[in-house]
């Protein structure tokens, strides 16, 4: 969660920071061709500050940035966006300034609604890029991935990692391609499915203490030596549903945010 300094980033501060990355400026670069102290670049792309109005147009020639995309409008205007300026523009200079201030305001508390939606109903997970076999064995590495935001459930607040499944050995509970959620841990009692590392080799498969087993009987089991070097790398608690991640809205939303995650 931000401080009580720091402030959130603006839609101004969006468009300034994706402008000077397109043109391959760093911060220093563009407040020399601005003549500002570097600081003032990064108090807008942060959202602490923001430019004089005065300013706006020397950084919008300097970063080839259309007045509407700085400010987040595009080309075609609404009705209602057209009245407002025919209204805006018969102001005086002050009651302008007023206003937007005023707007300023409003996002800014739409922005903290929209981060505590997020914060109260999402949660990251780790996504391995590497598969969990369910009938052919391959190479699992348990640091190859990403951690992604998942929706917040019965099933995923308890799940330390997310693996694809390889294979249709365990037909018809998991389909090759599906992706499961999983829970770490030391301890699974026989008829449990879990993730298991043999000989380096990752899959997903029925424990019956002894051997594991493949759902579907098309597919053998995997039958354990003593010489193996077995492992333990999960309980396997469910399917990730295609519900679990963020919608298009969620997607913009999180990324105009800044969050300190926390599992479940």
């Amino acid at each position: 969660m931000d401080s009580g300094k720091e402030r959130r980033e603006s839609v101004y501060g969006r468009a300034i920071r994706e402008a000077r990355q397109a043109m391959g400026l760093t911060q220093g670069e563009l407040a020399e061709r601005l003549k500002v102290p570097k600081n003032y670049v990064s108090n807008w792309e942060r959202g602490w500050s923001r430019p004089d109005l005065d300013m706006v147009p020397r950084l919008c020639r300097v970063l080839h940035l259309p007045l509407d995309e700085f400010f987040g409008c595009g080309e075609d205007r609404s009705l209602e966006e057209l009245a407002w300026l025919r209204v805006l523009r018969q102001m005086e200079a002050e009651d302008r300034i007023l206003i937007r201030e005023m707007a300023e305001t409003l996002l800014e508390r739409a922005e903290k609604r929209k981060e505590e939606y997020v914060r109260t109903h999402f949660r990251t997970c780790f996504r391995s890029s590497l598969s969990g076999a369910a009938g052919v064995s391959v190479p699992l590495g348990a640091t190859e991935g990403e951690e992604v935001p998942v929706r917040l459930g019965e099933v995923s607040r308890h799940a330390d990692e997310i693996v694809r499944v390889s294979g249709d050995s365990m037909e018809p509970m998991y389909h090759d391609g599906q992706e499961v959620f999983i829970e770490h841990t030391e301890h699974l009692k026989p008829g449990e499915i879990g993730l298991f590392v043999v000989n380096g080799e990752g899959y997903i498969k029925q424990w019956m203490g002894t051997f594991l087993r493949s759902l579907n009987p098309a597919r053998p089991d995997v039958h354990l030596v003593e010489s193996d070097d077995v492992r333990l790398a999960g309980r396997v608690l469910g399917s990730v549903r295609p519900g679990d991640y963020p919608d298009e809205e969620e997607v913009r939303w999180l990324r105009g945010l800044t969050l300190t995650w926390k599992k479940g």
